[in-house]
């Protein structure tokens, strides 16, 4: 498993980018560039931005502050698979993973999400505030070869829990090809060694045979079962 950087840039720029690989000359167009360390005990480090100057007197006061706002969020990276923190511009993405039926059966939140205004608000109102509280909420879930986001995959503090549950969503296309287990895998090693994680726990409705299975797989244990909002919850630490 890799972690690394997304950086997304400003048009038609050139920037000096200092990583720890050395200088690298890149020309961004509102593209992510992934800059991988193969550590995943280095957590998260800072990347430097060095503009040219005869660049920086080309750039209008709104293009500098838009550099100035370069988006640097950790990723995990599997065989077929990134994560990565959810920005706005996966506005249709999430809706389209949150409406598809067969994905929130067994989610209790079926009709949390309804618009694309709706997926708006889950991405700014709850996953970006909780990366800035708690460092860490539901990260986007990437297929590598299709370049799309199929869903989601992270780990998210319950503060009646006082602890993380983990959890994932995927769009049906690719369930049943062991993606499921291969990102909650990595997500757990990342929650444990980079963001030193203690305690996390694995909350999935009974009838959801699939994921029982999964994290039983990954080694957690089942703790306890209760009902709740009509379903009957297995948890797992």
């Amino acid at each position: 498993m890799k972690i690394g950087y997304l950086v997304k840039g400003c048009r038609d720029l050139h920037i000096n980018l200092l990583t720890f690989a050395g200088l690298i000359l890149i020309k961004l167009d509102v593209i992510y560039i992934i800059f991988y360390k193969q550590s995943v005990t280095l957590g998260r480090l800072r990347l430097s931005c060095n503009l040219n100057r005869n660049i920086i007197e080309q750039l209008d006061n709104k293009t500098l502050t838009e550099l100035k706002g370069v988006i640097i969020t950790i990723l995990i990276e599997t065989k077929r698979l990134q994560m990565r923190e959810f920005t706005l511009e996966d506005v249709d993405a999430v809706y389209e993973f949150s409406t598809c039926s067969d994905v929130t059966q067994f989610t209790g939140d079926a009709d949390a999400i309804k618009s694309k205004a709706d997926a708006e608000n889950i991405i700014r109102k709850v996953w970006l505030a909780e990366y800035r509280r708690y460092g860490y909420a539901r990260y986007a879930l990437v297929h590598k070869d299709d370049k799309k986001v199929i869903g989601f995959c992270g780990v998210k503090y319950e503060p009646e829990l006082g602890c993380p549950d983990i959890g994932y969503r995927m769009l049906p296309k690719y369930w049943g090809q062991g993606l499921g287990t291969e990102a909650v895998g990595a997500v757990f090693t990342y929650a444990r060694e980079v963001l030193g994680l203690k305690k996390i726990i694995g909350e999935v409705v009974e009838e959801n045979v699939a994921s029982n299975k999964l994290l039983l797989k990954l080694g957690f244990c089942h703790t306890e079962t209760y009902e709740k909002d009509g379903f009957v919850i297995n948890r797992y630490e």
